[in-house]
């Protein structure tokens, strides 16, 4: 887009006369007579009109009596060509109807050639402020300039948001007249970082606090692109640091307004982001922001019109005020400490300004005085610290030989019953004595001690699941008083990890273990059992041995179901314990010799 186009606006905007206008957010509105213009501005005027009509929202030239009768609009701006409207006619003199008449077959002539000198004499003719004059009004659309000016810059409008106003006065006047919530809002969000280009091109050098530029309307190519990224990644990682400090509610960034230029500029802004920050509670009205800071021995309330202006000095003051604050203040024990001294020598926030000095040399006192007074209690916590490290590695480490212990007994049965086995096949000679060996042990292996060894896995993960609360309690803890800076938690966090981790995987190792012995153990009961039926008679010893060892399963495949180690099978829609296959050997063997 050619920057031409934007100087031209920049001409336009500073035609008017002082004080014609009102200017928001979105456009920029005048309201003047021709003649408090002039001729020769006239011309200018209407020059500029004809340049910028992508820029305009309405223009029109109006004759008004001073008789109060109804205007008649003479020439006005219909999309981007000035006419003259077609229809009406002026009833209050011949004379004036005459001359309407002579204007509206000139202006076209005029206007196609550009000859804005003949149409602003022509216009200058009619003009007499005695018995009627020429009203002009004017509305310029923000939103299309800043959409060119984004274009120029090549900024993304994601990103970065263009704020247009004619000169630093307007926005100022803005500023104080508007809601300040409504201005941040529309001005400061968090993920758009603002640029404020000025059109009247009157306002002095650049200004830029690292986070917020402000620039005149010829100024802009002189910075490069590579400059408002740079700018634009300040601005969002300061929104980000507040957020990360005030977890709740993070007001304005006061470091938005390093400068005293930026401050006096943005005044009502900077209070409010200070006093949301400092204050326990803050309520936004028309022009006024209503704070309240509390602490154990009084509360103190005030409000703040936005209208007033506080002097350069007094903002500076307040701005090293609260940076200082931000250094310890949000963290709860120094906020209170803080809002303490501030009670003790403000009888309104507001005041805060005039006791700067007073607040922070008290705030020293108080903050040394809690110091000394919890120092026993930061040792203490040192030392539980200390003392739950060993502690946590002791009860994990008893937990876990424990834990391991019971596995290896249960390995170490299984080779007796091996064992066993053997000395009977070789003493004996008799397989069916092994068999009824096998099936006995067997069930009392999985009927009494496998839930022994499971409470011993259980315990292990009890410990462990103790041991991380209490490690998030004594961090909190240690946090609380003031010691992370005497502890390194870190370390602390890391060495608890640790030992949990391998706890963890002694667990997991026990788990896997118990279902694979469990899986063994009952297999090899299902096998001895269906051959001792298989080889004896029903009413024989080991018949009657192996029967009630049977019934033994359904305490094992029942009643222990929820247990760990316990692989189930679904049957019909219901869950069933592996460890019910003997009886159900026994119950199928049995019926089947009956039978046959």
């Amino acid at each position: 887009m050619n920057n031409n186009r934007l100087l031209d606006l920049s001409d336009l905007i500073g035609l008017p006369p002082n004080d014609s206008n009102e200017e928001n957010s979105q456009r920029i509105s005048y309201n003047f007579t021709l003649v408090d213009l002039g001729e020769g501005h006239t011309k200018t005027l209407l020059e500029r009109i004809s340049q910028c009509t992508e820029y305009i929202q309405t223009f029109t030239i109006n004759l008004h009596y001073e008789n109060d009768s109804p205007p008649t609009q003479i020439l006005r701006l219909r999309g981007s060509d000035l006419e003259v409207p077609s229809g009406d006619s002026i009833k209050e003199s011949q004379e004036d109807s005459d001359w309407f008449s002579k204007f509206r077959k000139a202006s076209s002539f005029y206007i196609s050639d550009a000859q804005f000198d003949d149409l602003s004499a022509e216009l200058f003719s009619i003009e007499h402020p005695e018995k009627r004059e020429l009203d002009v009004s004017l509305q310029i659309n923000k939103s299309t300039i800043e959409d060119h000016i984004s274009d120029q810059l090549g900024t993304d409008p994601t990103k970065q948001n263009i704020c247009a106003w004619s000169n630093r006065k307007h926005l100022r006047e803005w500023i104080r007249d508007t809601r300040v919530d409504e201005v941040v809002n529309s001005l400061f969000t968090p993920r758009k970082s603002p640029v404020f280009v000025f059109l009247s091109g009157q306002n002095g050098i650049q200004t830029s606090s690292g986070y917020i530029q402000t620039v005149d309307i010829d100024q802009i190519t002189e910075i490069s692109t590579s400059d408002w990224e740079v700018n634009r990644d300040q601005y969002i990682g300061l929104f980000k640091e507040v957020e990360d400090i005030f977890v709740r509610n993070p007001p304005l960034p006061s470091k938005l307004f390093t400068s005293s230029e930026l401050r006096n500029l943005f005044q009502p802004v900077f209070l409010y982001g200070v006093f949301s920050g400092i204050s326990d509670q803050t309520t936004v009205k028309p022009h006024k922001l209503s704070f309240t800071i509390s602490s154990e021995k009084k509360e103190i309330e005030d409000s703040l019109s936005l209208s007033e202006s506080m002097d350069s000095e007094t903002l500076s003051d307040l701005y090293d005020f609260y940076t200082v604050f931000l250094e310890r203040g949000t963290r709860e024990p120094y906020r209170s400490l803080w809002h303490r001294a501030i009670v003790e020598h403000c009888s309104s926030p507001r005041s805060i300004p005039d006791q700067v000095d007073e607040i922070e040399h008290y705030y020293q006192s108080l903050e040394q005085n809690a110091i000394e007074g919890n120092f026993t209690e930061l040792s203490g916590a040192v030392q539980d610290a200390q003392v739950f490290i060993g502690d946590v590695t002791n009860n994990l480490s008893n937990a876990t030989t424990s834990t391991t212990n019971e596995i290896q007994k249960i390995v170490i049965a299984l080779f007796t019953a091996v064992a066993g086995n053997v000395f009977l096949l070789l003493r004996r000679a008799s397989i069916a004595e092994s068999a009824i060996f096998t099936t006995v042990f067997s069930a009392g292996l999985l009927l009494l001690y496998f839930p022994t060894a499971q409470e011993k896995v259980d315990e292990l993960s009890n410990i462990i699941s103790e041991g991380e609360s209490d490690a998030d309690l004594y961090s909190d803890l240690i946090r609380s008083v003031g010691a992370d800076e005497l502890v390194d938690l870190d370390r602390f966090s890391s060495r608890q990890q640790a030992y949990i981790g391998l706890a963890q995987d002694r667990v997991d190792w026990a788990e896997k273990r118990l279902s694979q012995a469990f899986l063994l153990i009952t297999l090899t009961w299902t096998l001895s059992t269906w051959y001792v039926l298989l080889t004896n008679p029903l009413l024989s010893t080991y018949s009657i041995v192996v029967i009630g060892t049977a019934v033994a399963s359904i305490w094992v495949g029942a009643k222990q179901i929820n247990r760990k180690y316990q692989t189930t099978i679904d049957i019909t829609g219901h869950q069933l314990g592996v460890g019910l296959i003997p009886l159900i050997v026994v119950l199928i063997t049995v019926l089947g010799k009956l039978i046959f």
